[in-house]
């Protein structure tokens, strides 16, 4: 099973914006139609979220970026969470390659859009083993028992075509209503999972491990260890998915709103906001993709005594 959460949103502050064009329907595909533009057009964009739950950063290195050069830098400017919950972390990408939104008609509008999404995350790892990757292991660790330890990291790459179409449900001035579908193809790209489960080990000194037990799930897509690696441009998997939004508008003051034009009456005007109240609904990425797991990923339980650190020494790459 590969599982995968995002979060946070794609081009924050950007696409709730009345200007965000076709970057707007990633939040609701609703907003294809009765849009400030009649066209928008894409060329490229990029967009890239991190975020975690464990290290913290005071604001401010954020205005002074001499401050990241200080030999103490972690101890006045960074913080931990170490009051024993779970931490997790999360990294997303959405490269947005050409893609175009217009107005068809009054009431419809059409779109298509190509992005290539990527997501990242390490989720619900236990106290003990975030202090154990944060301080690195040291002569005091020797007796360390983390059993009931649980972790899991998950990653998935693919590239989606989307077909959008938006129309005007209700217009009678004071209230209006529009809706939206995407209908999206995905072609899965890479992917990998790793779930760690009732960890627990023990050291006789630093370079032997006494007891290592556990258990472990894991699994990946073949190109993920072929020569070079990851590449946005593997088919590893295919799968379809859907958005559906909604956008009510409530519009009191509509008739400042409205102009006569050649010859043509009650033309809304495409630079003013016309609503004092809006809500949007919206279902965002429903669907999946069924990658092809390379041959040995399999669910495994260790129990291993008395070996040697320099037994791992050989180990380069996921098949090792």
């Amino acid at each position: 099973v590969l599982s995968t959460a995002l979060l946070a949103q794609d081009f924050s502050g950007l696409h709730s914006g009345n200007w965000a064009g076709v970057h707007s329907l990633h939040i609701n595909p609703a907003n294809v139609v009765d849009n400030r533009f009649s066209v928008d057009v894409n060329v490229f964009s990029i967009n890239n979220f991190f975020g975690n739950d464990y290290i913290g950063m005071k604001k401010d290195p954020v205005f002074d970026t001499d401050l990241f050069s200080v030999t103490d830098f972690d101890d006045q400017y960074l913080t931990r969470d170490t009051s024993g919950s779970p931490k997790n972390m999360t990294f997303s990408t959405r490269v947005m390659l050409p893609s175009f939104m217009m107005n068809i008609t009054k009431k419809d509008a059409i779109g298509l859009s190509v992005n290539h999404r990527a997501i990242f995350n390490i989720d619900e790892v236990t106290q003990d083993i975030t202090e154990l990757i944060y301080n690195g292991l040291t002569q005091g660790d020797l007796n360390l028992d983390f059993a009931g330890s649980y972790g899991s990291v998950n990653g998935a790459s693919w590239t989606e075509v989307g077909l959008h179409y938006g129309r005007v449900i209700i217009d009678n001035n004071q209230h209006f209503l529009k809706g939206g579908i995407t209908l999206k193809a995905m072609l899965g790209a890479n992917a990998a999972y790793a779930t760690i489960r009732d960890f627990n080990f023990r050291f006789n000194d630093l370079d032997t491990i006494e007891n290592l037990a556990g258990e472990v799930f894991y699994g990946h897509t073949e190109n993920l260890i072929n020569e070079g690696g990851y590449s946005p441009l593997s088919v590893a998997g295919f799968g379809m998915g859907v958005d559906l939004g909604f956008v009510y508008e409530w519009r009191p003051n509509y008739m400042r709103y409205k102009y006569n034009m050649d010859g043509e009456e009650n033309l809304w005007r495409k630079d003013k906001e016309k609503y004092k109240l809006r809500i949007g609904v919206a279902l965002n990425d429903l669907g999946s993709i069924r990658f092809t797991k390379v041959p040995g990923s399999s669910d495994y339980s260790a129990n291993v005594q008395n070996v040697g650190l320099d037994f791992f020494e050989g180990v380069e790459n996921i098949s090792d």
